[in-house]
Protein backbone atom coordinates (compact mmCIF):
# COMPACT_ATOMS: atom_id res chain seq x y z
CA UNK A 1 0.00 0.00 0.00
CA UNK A 2 1.29 3.69 -1.11
CA UNK A 3 1.31 5.54 2.00
CA UNK A 4 1.39 9.59 1.57
CA UNK A 5 2.53 12.07 3.91
CA UNK A 6 1.50 11.33 7.99
CA UNK A 7 -1.23 13.52 9.33
CA UNK A 8 -0.80 14.42 12.73
CA UNK A 9 -3.45 15.36 14.79
CA UNK A 10 -3.62 18.43 16.23
CA UNK A 11 -3.25 16.68 19.76
CA UNK A 12 0.39 15.55 19.21
CA UNK A 13 1.56 18.36 17.20
CA UNK A 14 3.81 20.57 18.44
CA UNK A 15 5.62 22.75 15.45
CA UNK A 16 5.99 26.00 15.70
CA UNK A 17 4.95 28.79 13.28
CA UNK A 18 5.54 32.16 12.30
CA UNK A 19 2.60 33.61 10.08
CA UNK A 20 2.98 37.43 9.32
CA UNK A 21 -0.67 38.93 9.19
CA UNK A 22 -1.45 42.31 8.75
CA UNK A 23 -2.20 44.33 11.75
CA UNK A 24 -4.07 47.84 11.87
CA UNK A 25 -4.51 50.93 13.38
CA UNK A 26 -7.05 53.60 12.20
CA UNK A 27 -5.62 57.00 11.43
CA UNK A 28 -8.53 59.17 11.68
CA UNK A 29 -8.04 62.41 8.87
CA UNK A 30 -10.42 65.46 8.54
CA UNK A 31 -11.31 66.61 5.59
CA UNK A 32 -8.23 68.71 3.25
CA UNK A 33 -10.96 71.06 1.36
CA UNK A 34 -13.50 71.99 4.41
CA UNK A 35 -12.76 73.07 7.64
CA UNK A 36 -14.63 71.13 10.11
CA UNK A 37 -16.06 67.99 10.27
CA UNK A 38 -19.79 68.77 9.29
CA UNK A 39 -20.93 69.97 5.79
CA UNK A 40 -24.34 71.43 4.38
CA UNK A 41 -25.08 69.72 1.24
CA UNK A 42 -27.68 71.51 -1.43
CA UNK A 43 -28.98 70.70 -5.31
CA UNK A 44 -25.10 71.45 -6.36
CA UNK A 45 -22.61 68.40 -6.09
CA UNK A 46 -19.90 68.65 -3.39
CA UNK A 47 -16.42 67.44 -3.44
CA UNK A 48 -15.34 65.50 -0.23
CA UNK A 49 -11.26 65.46 0.08
CA UNK A 50 -8.64 63.81 2.62
CA UNK A 51 -4.99 64.32 1.90
CA UNK A 52 -3.13 60.65 2.73
CA UNK A 53 -0.50 60.42 4.64
CA UNK A 54 2.94 58.78 3.69
CA UNK A 55 2.64 55.34 5.20
CA UNK A 56 1.62 51.64 4.36
CA UNK A 57 -2.15 51.58 4.46
CA UNK A 58 -4.90 49.30 3.13
CA UNK A 59 -7.45 51.13 1.34
CA UNK A 60 -10.16 48.19 1.08
CA UNK A 61 -10.23 47.93 5.01
CA UNK A 62 -10.68 51.63 5.76
CA UNK A 63 -13.83 53.71 6.08
CA UNK A 64 -15.44 56.78 6.22
CA UNK A 65 -17.96 57.50 8.90
CA UNK A 66 -20.72 60.26 9.23
CA UNK A 67 -23.68 60.95 10.16
CA UNK A 68 -26.56 62.19 7.39
CA UNK A 69 -28.95 64.28 9.01
CA UNK A 70 -31.99 65.37 6.37
CA UNK A 71 -33.71 68.46 6.99
CA UNK A 72 -37.43 68.59 8.58
CA UNK A 73 -39.66 68.29 5.81
CA UNK A 74 -42.87 70.04 4.62
CA UNK A 75 -45.29 70.26 6.82
CA UNK A 76 -47.32 67.03 7.44
CA UNK A 77 -44.06 65.23 5.51
CA UNK A 78 -42.21 61.91 6.09
CA UNK A 79 -38.41 61.74 4.94
CA UNK A 80 -37.72 58.82 2.71
CA UNK A 81 -34.24 57.10 1.99
CA UNK A 82 -32.54 54.50 -0.06
CA UNK A 83 -30.82 52.31 2.39
CA UNK A 84 -29.48 49.91 -0.17
CA UNK A 85 -27.13 52.42 -2.30
CA UNK A 86 -23.87 54.55 -1.20
CA UNK A 87 -25.60 57.24 -2.12
CA UNK A 88 -23.08 59.72 -0.66
CA UNK A 89 -21.30 59.32 -3.97
CA UNK A 90 -21.15 60.18 -6.86
CA UNK A 91 -17.77 60.37 -8.60
CA UNK A 92 -14.94 58.42 -6.26
CA UNK A 93 -11.25 59.30 -7.32
CA UNK A 94 -7.96 58.04 -5.70
CA UNK A 95 -4.92 59.13 -7.45
CA UNK A 96 -2.37 62.19 -7.22
CA UNK A 97 -2.57 65.76 -6.57
CA UNK A 98 -1.46 66.36 -10.53
CA UNK A 99 -4.66 64.68 -11.29
CA UNK A 100 -3.70 61.39 -12.43
CA UNK A 101 -6.32 58.38 -11.51
CA UNK A 102 -5.77 54.98 -9.93
CA UNK A 103 -9.51 55.08 -9.23
CA UNK A 104 -11.54 57.78 -11.13
CA UNK A 105 -15.45 56.23 -11.20
CA UNK A 106 -18.32 58.10 -12.32
CA UNK A 107 -21.87 56.89 -11.15
CA UNK A 108 -20.74 55.02 -8.17
CA UNK A 109 -24.02 55.63 -6.68
CA UNK A 110 -25.99 53.98 -9.27
CA UNK A 111 -23.42 51.32 -10.10
CA UNK A 112 -23.72 50.29 -6.00
CA UNK A 113 -27.44 49.47 -5.93
CA UNK A 114 -26.41 46.28 -8.30
CA UNK A 115 -22.99 45.78 -7.50
CA UNK A 116 -23.25 46.13 -3.55
CA UNK A 117 -25.47 43.13 -3.76
CA UNK A 118 -24.06 41.05 -6.82
CA UNK A 119 -20.13 41.47 -5.67
CA UNK A 120 -21.02 40.92 -1.91
CA UNK A 121 -20.90 37.33 -0.24
CA UNK A 122 -23.72 36.63 1.75
CA UNK A 123 -21.60 35.41 4.54
CA UNK A 124 -19.85 38.40 4.86
CA UNK A 125 -23.15 40.48 4.70
CA UNK A 126 -25.35 38.76 7.00
CA UNK A 127 -23.97 40.07 10.07
CA UNK A 128 -24.19 43.65 8.88
CA UNK A 129 -26.02 46.26 10.84
CA UNK A 130 -27.92 49.46 9.58
CA UNK A 131 -24.28 51.61 9.61
CA UNK A 132 -23.59 49.63 6.39
CA UNK A 133 -25.22 50.65 3.01
CA UNK A 134 -26.70 46.87 2.88
CA UNK A 135 -27.88 44.94 5.63
CA UNK A 136 -30.85 42.71 6.24
CA UNK A 137 -34.59 44.20 6.81
CA UNK A 138 -35.13 41.46 9.64
CA UNK A 139 -38.95 41.27 8.62
CA UNK A 140 -41.47 39.35 6.25
CA UNK A 141 -40.83 40.54 2.77
CA UNK A 142 -44.12 42.04 2.78
CA UNK A 143 -43.24 44.73 5.36
CA UNK A 144 -39.91 45.30 3.57
CA UNK A 145 -40.95 48.56 1.90
CA UNK A 146 -39.52 49.63 -1.90
CA UNK A 147 -39.26 52.94 -3.31
CA UNK A 148 -41.56 52.17 -6.21
CA UNK A 149 -43.77 49.26 -7.02
CA UNK A 150 -43.04 46.00 -8.24
CA UNK A 151 -45.61 44.73 -10.85
CA UNK A 152 -45.57 40.83 -9.83
CA UNK A 153 -48.82 39.33 -11.65
CA UNK A 154 -50.87 36.93 -10.24
CA UNK A 155 -49.64 33.48 -9.51
CA UNK A 156 -45.99 34.86 -9.77
CA UNK A 157 -44.01 32.32 -7.99
CA UNK A 158 -42.40 34.32 -4.80
CA UNK A 159 -46.15 34.45 -3.27
CA UNK A 160 -46.03 38.08 -3.74
CA UNK A 161 -49.35 39.90 -3.43
CA UNK A 162 -50.54 41.22 -7.00
CA UNK A 163 -49.16 44.20 -7.88
CA UNK A 164 -48.36 47.40 -7.26
CA UNK A 165 -46.86 45.85 -4.24
CA UNK A 166 -44.15 48.50 -2.44
CA UNK A 167 -42.46 44.81 -0.93
CA UNK A 168 -39.90 42.66 -1.20
CA UNK A 169 -39.46 38.98 -2.34
CA UNK A 170 -37.28 37.00 0.86
CA UNK A 171 -38.55 37.44 4.40
CA UNK A 172 -35.85 38.12 6.97
CA UNK A 173 -32.28 38.09 5.19
CA UNK A 174 -33.05 40.53 2.08
CA UNK A 175 -31.91 43.78 2.17
CA UNK A 176 -33.93 46.41 3.30
CA UNK A 177 -34.39 48.98 0.98
CA UNK A 178 -35.86 51.84 2.34
CA UNK A 179 -36.41 53.80 5.67
CA UNK A 180 -38.88 56.54 6.37
CA UNK A 181 -38.75 58.88 9.45
CA UNK A 182 -41.91 59.87 11.82
CA UNK A 183 -43.73 62.46 10.57
CA UNK A 184 -42.55 66.22 10.64
CA UNK A 185 -39.04 64.88 11.81
CA UNK A 186 -35.82 64.91 10.45
CA UNK A 187 -33.97 61.92 9.21
CA UNK A 188 -30.57 60.44 10.79
CA UNK A 189 -28.90 57.83 9.46
CA UNK A 190 -25.49 56.86 10.82
CA UNK A 191 -23.15 55.40 7.89
CA UNK A 192 -20.18 53.60 8.32
CA UNK A 193 -18.61 53.33 4.62
CA UNK A 194 -15.84 50.98 3.76
CA UNK A 195 -13.79 51.89 0.73
CA UNK A 196 -13.96 48.42 -0.39
CA UNK A 197 -17.83 49.13 -1.10
CA UNK A 198 -16.70 50.78 -4.41
CA UNK A 199 -16.99 47.09 -6.27
CA UNK A 200 -14.10 46.67 -8.95
CA UNK A 201 -11.78 49.32 -7.74
CA UNK A 202 -8.39 49.70 -6.59
CA UNK A 203 -10.53 50.80 -3.10
CA UNK A 204 -11.70 47.43 -3.16
CA UNK A 205 -8.40 45.38 -3.07
CA UNK A 206 -7.04 44.10 0.31
CA UNK A 207 -3.15 44.91 -0.65
CA UNK A 208 -0.96 47.06 2.01
CA UNK A 209 -0.20 50.02 -0.50
CA UNK A 210 3.11 52.31 -0.26
CA UNK A 211 3.66 55.64 -2.87
CA UNK A 212 6.79 56.83 -0.98
CA UNK A 213 6.63 60.72 -1.10
CA UNK A 214 3.95 61.01 -3.65
CA UNK A 215 1.40 62.94 -2.41
CA UNK A 216 -2.11 60.70 -2.86
CA UNK A 217 -5.42 62.42 -2.55
CA UNK A 218 -9.02 60.59 -1.53
CA UNK A 219 -11.76 62.50 -3.08
CA UNK A 220 -15.41 61.98 -3.21
CA UNK A 221 -17.85 63.88 -5.18
CA UNK A 222 -21.59 63.72 -3.79
CA UNK A 223 -24.36 63.92 -6.15
CA UNK A 224 -27.05 66.93 -5.39
CA UNK A 225 -28.96 65.46 -1.96
CA UNK A 226 -32.26 67.12 -2.88
CA UNK A 227 -33.01 64.70 -5.72
CA UNK A 228 -30.17 61.89 -5.17
CA UNK A 229 -30.35 61.58 -1.17
CA UNK A 230 -33.62 60.39 -0.40
CA UNK A 231 -37.06 62.82 -0.53
CA UNK A 232 -40.43 63.38 1.06
CA UNK A 233 -44.00 62.82 0.79
CA UNK A 234 -47.28 62.50 2.89
CA UNK A 235 -47.48 59.14 3.32
CA UNK A 236 -45.30 56.94 6.06
CA UNK A 237 -46.11 53.99 4.24
CA UNK A 238 -46.31 55.06 0.37
CA UNK A 239 -43.31 56.09 -0.50
CA UNK A 240 -45.22 57.73 -3.93
CA UNK A 241 -47.41 59.97 -2.45
CA UNK A 242 -46.84 63.23 -2.73
CA UNK A 243 -43.23 62.73 -3.49
CA UNK A 244 -41.20 66.12 -3.70
CA UNK A 245 -37.39 66.86 -3.22
CA UNK A 246 -36.40 66.96 -0.25
CA UNK A 247 -34.88 70.39 1.84
CA UNK A 248 -31.21 69.18 2.29
CA UNK A 249 -29.04 66.87 3.87
CA UNK A 250 -26.02 67.84 6.36
CA UNK A 251 -23.34 65.67 6.94
CA UNK A 252 -22.01 65.57 10.50
CA UNK A 253 -18.51 63.97 12.40
CA UNK A 254 -16.93 63.14 8.55
CA UNK A 255 -13.68 61.70 8.91
CA UNK A 256 -11.83 58.79 6.90
CA UNK A 257 -10.21 55.94 9.41
CA UNK A 258 -7.09 54.82 7.16
CA UNK A 259 -6.07 51.20 8.00
CA UNK A 260 -2.46 51.80 8.92
CA UNK A 261 -0.13 48.72 8.52
CA UNK A 262 1.52 48.08 11.68
CA UNK A 263 2.83 45.27 11.66
CA UNK A 264 6.83 46.49 10.96
CA UNK A 265 8.01 43.21 9.12
CA UNK A 266 5.18 43.79 6.86
CA UNK A 267 5.32 47.47 6.69
CA UNK A 268 9.70 46.91 5.74
CA UNK A 269 8.87 44.44 3.04
CA UNK A 270 6.69 46.91 1.85
CA UNK A 271 8.70 49.76 1.64
CA UNK A 272 11.74 47.95 0.31
CA UNK A 273 9.87 46.71 -2.90
CA UNK A 274 9.04 50.59 -3.13
CA UNK A 275 12.76 51.09 -3.01
CA UNK A 276 14.22 48.41 -5.05
CA UNK A 277 11.22 49.80 -7.88
CA UNK A 278 9.70 45.98 -7.20
CA UNK A 279 5.98 47.49 -5.85
CA UNK A 280 3.75 46.44 -8.55
CA UNK A 281 0.29 46.04 -7.98
CA UNK A 282 -2.44 44.81 -10.74
CA UNK A 283 -5.62 46.68 -9.90
CA UNK A 284 -9.38 46.68 -11.21
CA UNK A 285 -10.33 50.00 -13.18
CA UNK A 286 -14.08 50.36 -13.68
CA UNK A 287 -14.92 52.81 -16.85
CA UNK A 288 -18.95 54.22 -16.36
CA UNK A 289 -20.67 54.82 -19.24
CA UNK A 290 -24.65 56.50 -19.26
CA UNK A 291 -26.29 56.60 -22.14
CA UNK A 292 -30.21 57.42 -22.58
CA UNK A 293 -33.32 56.04 -24.52
CA UNK A 294 -36.90 56.69 -25.74
CA UNK A 295 -39.02 55.03 -27.14
CA UNK A 296 -39.73 50.87 -27.23
CA UNK A 297 -36.44 50.05 -28.38
CA UNK A 298 -33.06 50.52 -27.07
CA UNK A 299 -29.62 50.32 -29.02
CA UNK A 300 -26.70 51.24 -27.05
CA UNK A 301 -23.37 51.20 -28.23
CA UNK A 302 -19.85 51.07 -26.39
CA UNK A 303 -16.70 52.20 -27.92
CA UNK A 304 -13.32 50.51 -25.26
CA UNK A 305 -9.82 50.77 -26.52
CA UNK A 306 -6.33 49.57 -24.76
CA UNK A 307 -6.45 53.47 -22.73
CA UNK A 308 -9.01 51.74 -20.34
CA UNK A 309 -6.81 48.87 -19.62
CA UNK A 310 -4.97 45.71 -20.75
CA UNK A 311 -7.54 42.67 -19.88
CA UNK A 312 -11.50 43.65 -20.29
CA UNK A 313 -12.90 41.64 -17.61
CA UNK A 314 -16.43 42.00 -17.31
CA UNK A 315 -19.02 44.52 -18.64
CA UNK A 316 -22.38 45.31 -16.11
CA UNK A 317 -25.66 46.86 -18.08
CA UNK A 318 -28.28 47.84 -16.17
CA UNK A 319 -31.38 50.27 -16.80
CA UNK A 320 -32.77 53.17 -14.57
CA UNK A 321 -35.96 54.83 -14.81
CA UNK A 322 -35.98 57.72 -16.91
CA UNK A 323 -37.16 60.11 -13.82
CA UNK A 324 -33.73 59.94 -11.55
CA UNK A 325 -35.60 61.49 -8.85
CA UNK A 326 -37.95 61.00 -5.84
CA UNK A 327 -38.87 57.68 -5.34
CA UNK A 328 -37.32 56.41 -8.30
CA UNK A 329 -34.11 58.21 -8.10
CA UNK A 330 -32.43 54.64 -7.88
CA UNK A 331 -35.16 52.57 -9.55
CA UNK A 332 -33.24 49.72 -11.46
CA UNK A 333 -36.22 46.84 -11.22
CA UNK A 334 -37.25 45.31 -13.75
CA UNK A 335 -40.35 42.44 -12.26
CA UNK A 336 -41.83 40.92 -14.66
CA UNK A 337 -39.79 43.18 -17.54
CA UNK A 338 -41.05 46.21 -16.41
CA UNK A 339 -38.22 48.09 -18.29
CA UNK A 340 -36.51 45.28 -20.21
CA UNK A 341 -38.38 42.77 -21.99
CA UNK A 342 -35.96 41.16 -24.14
CA UNK A 343 -32.87 42.05 -25.23
CA UNK A 344 -29.50 40.45 -26.81
CA UNK A 345 -25.56 41.89 -26.43
CA UNK A 346 -22.65 41.86 -28.73
CA UNK A 347 -19.02 42.33 -29.26
CA UNK A 348 -17.98 43.95 -32.51
CA UNK A 349 -21.21 42.52 -34.22
CA UNK A 350 -21.13 38.95 -32.64
CA UNK A 351 -23.94 38.26 -30.08
CA UNK A 352 -23.11 36.79 -26.92
CA UNK A 353 -26.00 34.72 -26.71
CA UNK A 354 -27.66 32.03 -28.95
CA UNK A 355 -30.57 33.50 -28.67
CA UNK A 356 -32.73 36.84 -27.91
CA UNK A 357 -33.13 36.86 -24.01
CA UNK A 358 -36.65 36.95 -22.39
CA UNK A 359 -36.76 38.62 -18.73
CA UNK A 360 -40.71 37.83 -18.06
CA UNK A 361 -41.45 36.32 -15.01
CA UNK A 362 -42.82 32.69 -14.07
CA UNK A 363 -46.38 33.37 -13.29
CA UNK A 364 -49.75 32.67 -14.49
CA UNK A 365 -49.82 35.18 -17.33
CA UNK A 366 -47.09 34.19 -18.87
CA UNK A 367 -48.02 30.49 -19.02
CA UNK A 368 -46.34 28.62 -22.35
CA UNK A 369 -43.73 32.04 -22.67
CA UNK A 370 -39.78 32.27 -22.13
CA UNK A 371 -39.20 33.04 -18.66
CA UNK A 372 -36.44 34.00 -16.76
CA UNK A 373 -33.76 33.47 -19.07
CA UNK A 374 -32.11 36.84 -17.85
CA UNK A 375 -31.65 35.32 -14.53
CA UNK A 376 -30.53 31.67 -16.17
CA UNK A 377 -27.73 34.21 -17.96
CA UNK A 378 -26.75 35.69 -14.53
CA UNK A 379 -27.25 33.41 -11.98
CA UNK A 380 -23.87 31.90 -12.10
CA UNK A 381 -22.67 36.12 -10.89
CA UNK A 382 -25.18 35.54 -8.08
CA UNK A 383 -23.71 32.22 -5.98
CA UNK A 384 -23.43 32.85 -2.80
CA UNK A 385 -24.19 36.25 -3.05
CA UNK A 386 -26.83 38.74 -1.63
CA UNK A 387 -28.88 38.25 -4.53
CA UNK A 388 -30.80 35.68 -3.44
CA UNK A 389 -33.23 34.34 -6.52
CA UNK A 390 -34.81 35.57 -9.20
CA UNK A 391 -36.87 37.80 -7.96
CA UNK A 392 -34.60 39.97 -5.25
CA UNK A 393 -32.17 39.98 -9.10
CA UNK A 394 -35.36 41.81 -10.66
CA UNK A 395 -35.43 43.96 -7.94
CA UNK A 396 -31.96 44.75 -8.93
CA UNK A 397 -31.55 43.87 -12.61
CA UNK A 398 -28.45 43.72 -14.43
CA UNK A 399 -27.08 41.36 -17.40
CA UNK A 400 -23.49 40.87 -16.91
CA UNK A 401 -21.01 40.23 -19.51
CA UNK A 402 -18.05 37.96 -18.16
CA UNK A 403 -14.30 37.44 -20.39
CA UNK A 404 -12.68 35.72 -17.55
CA UNK A 405 -13.22 32.17 -16.58
CA UNK A 406 -15.39 32.46 -13.18
CA UNK A 407 -15.71 29.01 -12.76
CA UNK A 408 -11.83 28.12 -12.14
CA UNK A 409 -10.96 26.78 -8.56
CA UNK A 410 -8.70 29.31 -7.39
CA UNK A 411 -7.76 31.02 -4.09
CA UNK A 412 -5.86 33.85 -5.84
CA UNK A 413 -7.13 37.20 -5.17
CA UNK A 414 -9.79 38.04 -8.18
CA UNK A 415 -7.30 41.14 -8.84
CA UNK A 416 -4.13 38.90 -9.61
CA UNK A 417 -6.15 37.00 -12.27
CA UNK A 418 -4.18 38.11 -15.57
CA UNK A 419 -7.20 37.38 -17.91
CA UNK A 420 -10.09 38.78 -19.95
CA UNK A 421 -9.84 40.28 -23.69
CA UNK A 422 -6.27 41.28 -24.84
CA UNK A 423 -6.93 45.04 -25.44
CA UNK A 424 -3.80 45.46 -26.83
CA UNK A 425 -4.91 42.24 -29.59
CA UNK A 426 -8.32 43.35 -30.16
CA UNK A 427 -7.40 47.22 -30.87
CA UNK A 428 -10.89 49.10 -30.96
CA UNK A 429 -13.92 47.14 -29.66
CA UNK A 430 -17.43 47.71 -29.69
CA UNK A 431 -20.00 46.51 -27.23
CA UNK A 432 -23.55 46.85 -27.91
CA UNK A 433 -26.67 45.87 -26.30
CA UNK A 434 -30.28 45.80 -28.45
CA UNK A 435 -33.67 45.66 -26.56
CA UNK A 436 -36.89 45.96 -26.65
CA UNK A 437 -38.76 47.92 -23.56
CA UNK A 438 -41.81 49.83 -22.13
CA UNK A 439 -40.61 52.99 -22.87
CA UNK A 440 -37.72 55.81 -21.68
CA UNK A 441 -35.25 54.32 -20.15
CA UNK A 442 -31.34 55.49 -18.38
CA UNK A 443 -28.89 53.19 -18.87
CA UNK A 444 -25.65 52.53 -17.14
CA UNK A 445 -23.17 50.28 -18.73
CA UNK A 446 -20.01 49.73 -16.20
CA UNK A 447 -16.92 47.97 -17.80
CA UNK A 448 -14.12 46.84 -15.84
CA UNK A 449 -10.30 46.09 -17.40
CA UNK A 450 -7.21 44.61 -14.82
CA UNK A 451 -4.97 47.44 -15.34
CA UNK A 452 -0.71 47.40 -13.48
CA UNK A 453 1.07 50.53 -11.86
CA UNK A 454 4.32 50.52 -10.66
CA UNK A 455 5.46 52.83 -7.80
CA UNK A 456 9.01 54.45 -8.70
CA UNK A 457 11.14 56.35 -6.33
CA UNK A 458 10.90 59.87 -6.86
CA UNK A 459 8.45 59.52 -9.80
CA UNK A 460 5.28 58.04 -7.87
CA UNK A 461 3.10 55.96 -9.70
CA UNK A 462 3.43 54.58 -13.60
CA UNK A 463 1.09 52.62 -15.32
CA UNK A 464 2.89 49.25 -16.86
Amino acid sequence: MDVGSLIVPNATNYKVFVEKSPRYRFLKLPLNNITGSSVTLTAASQMLEWKLPTSVYNLSKSYISYVATTAVPTANGFNWQNMDVNNIAQNVYFGNGAGMPLCDLNYANNMSVVSLKKDTKYDDYRNNDPQYAIFPCNTTFDKNLTAVANLPNAGNIYGMATGPAYQGVVSYIEPQYVTVAAQDTVLNRYRKVYLSEFKNTILEVDKDLYFGDQQMLLRITTPPCTTKMGWQGTSGTVPLTNAADNLGVTLSNLFLFLAIERNDDLEREVMDSYVKGELKVQVPYTIAFRNASTGTNANIQIQLNESYGRKLQQIVHTAFNATESLNTQYDCANMNASKIKTYQTYVNSKPLQDNIVSCLTANTANVGKDVLQDWDLNSRYCKGSVILNSGVYQLNWFHCDNFIDEDSPTVVPKENINDGIDMKAAGQLLWQIQATTTGNLVHYTFATFSREFLVVPAQGFVWA
